[in-house]
């Protein structure tokens, strides 16, 4: 019901910004039970084709934590997902458990730092190890999302590191839909 909801909402999006192809991605978190059903991911992608909506547009949110509970299932169906083409982010990257093998082993194509990290980040330790994180997921070919860039000194480091992307209460608190569409930062 969620995703298609978002779905809808990122279809009326497109067709509104279609002269500018602003480069918009909806990124939707899913739960490990979702993506263990085994219809989840072609139900996605045909709710995708239904709306017309290119599934590069959409990424899909699965918790660091949540791969601990790595099934063959859940690895089919991100596989099956990142095949047919929707963005896979690992979320909260740091909190947990860091296996660097669900890097090597799923089809990643966004980390997304954990806040923790991400509060320290004008102090040494961490400014590196959140060095460190970029580099490494750079080297992979992902983007790299620092979550929870608060105050603007944060946001300085992170660039000057190459971080790709930010989000946080820096630019707005938590929007409803209709909100978020029409923000502009």
């Amino acid at each position: 019901m969620v995703i298609r909801q978002s779905i809808a909402l990122l279809r009326e999006q497109l067709r509104a910004d279609e002269t500018r192809d602003g480069g918009i991605v909806l990124a939707v978190n899913v739960s490990a039970a979702d993506l263990d059903e085994a219809r989840f991911p072609r139900r996605l992608l045909e709710d995708l084709e239904r709306a017309e909506v290119p599934p590069d547009r959409f990424e899909v949110e699965i918790t660091e934590s949540r791969l601990l509970q790595m099934t063959p299932a859940l690895k089919r169906s991100l596989d099956e997902l990142a095949q047919g083409g929707v963005g896979l982010a690992l979320d909260d990257f740091g909190s947990g458990f860091s296996a660097l093998t669900h890097l090597r082993e799923l089809p990643i194509s966004t980390l997304k730092i954990d806040r923790s990290f991400i509060a320290g980040v004008t102090n040494e330790r961490d400014r590196r190890l959140v060095a460190g994180i970029i580099g490494m997921a750079h080297s992979l070919g992902n983007q790299v999302v620092a979550e929870g860039i608060e105050r603007p000194e944060q946001l300085e480091v992170l660039r000057r590191l190459g971080c790709d992307w930010g989000q946080g209460f820096l630019w707005a608190r938590p929007l409803l839909p209709e909100q978020a569409l029409a923000f502009k930062p």
